[in-house]
């Protein structure tokens, strides 16, 4: 005698199956969703890091708005023999990552007065920098130099070739220093006499002009 079929039995296994094959579904579309929102944030973070990598190429080559390559030349020894698209490149290639200064609004265009109290430098120096820095070690306030407009300029004195004479002033008392200079620059970039001589304070926020205080 066969044995009467469950029908209740059968209709939950049924019910079973489908809720298994309904959960799957679910979750397999959870995956993708997910992983497509994934995938997609990441594509999207991809491309803002390419975006700021070609912002900092940009800015490698765009030269600050207050660049002056006049200035930037007259500065170091280096770039004495470059026209002015190659001095606005050395910037770009190398001054930059060396932090050069392009700017003069650190020194003073003119010899200081009295013309007194020199202590040179031996050798002298490859830019406005060192003359600084030589000025800084010696414990002195002020510094003149030689500028590559100077008619010694630059193999007329010995010691000097190829190199800015710079001395250092000790105070603007001990041989009557008064911060002014002769030859004072008017901003004609053509009159290159105005520019044979240059002074400066050890502190570069300072003014020769104001006795460097």
């Amino acid at each position: 005698m066969s044995t009467p079929t469950n029908g209740n039995d059968d209709t939950t296994v049924l019910l079973a199956l489908l809720v298994l094959v309904v959960c799957c579904c679910c979750s397999s579309s959870s995956f993708l969703v997910t992983g497509g929102l994934l995938l997609t944030k990441k594509d999207d973070d991809d491309d803002d890091g390419e975006d700021e990598d070609e912002d900092e190429d940009e800015d490698e080559d765009v030269l600050p708005d207050d660049f002056d390559w006049h200035c930037y030349q007259d500065r170091y020894v280096d770039l004495i023999d470059k026209n002015k698209s190659e001095v606005e490149q050395h910037y770009l290639n190398t001054g930059k990552s060396e932090s050069r200064t392009y700017t003069c609004d650190d020194i003073t265009y003119g010899l200081p007065q009295p013309n007194l109290g020199h202590n040179w430098k031996d050798v002298g120096v490859s830019s406005y920098d060192e003359c600084r820095e030589y000025t800084k070690n010696k414990g002195h306030t002020a510094f003149g130099m030689q500028t590559r407009h100077h008619e010694w300029y630059p193999d007329k004195i010995g010691d000097f070739k190829g190199k800015y004479g710079c001395w250092s002033i000790k105070d603007f008392t001990t041989h009557g220093h008064t911060g002014e200079v002769s030859n004072h620059y008017n901003g004609d970039k053509t009159e290159n006499w105005q520019d044979t001589h240059i002074a400066g304070c050890v502190d570069p926020t300072k003014k020769f002009t104001n006795k460097c205080q």
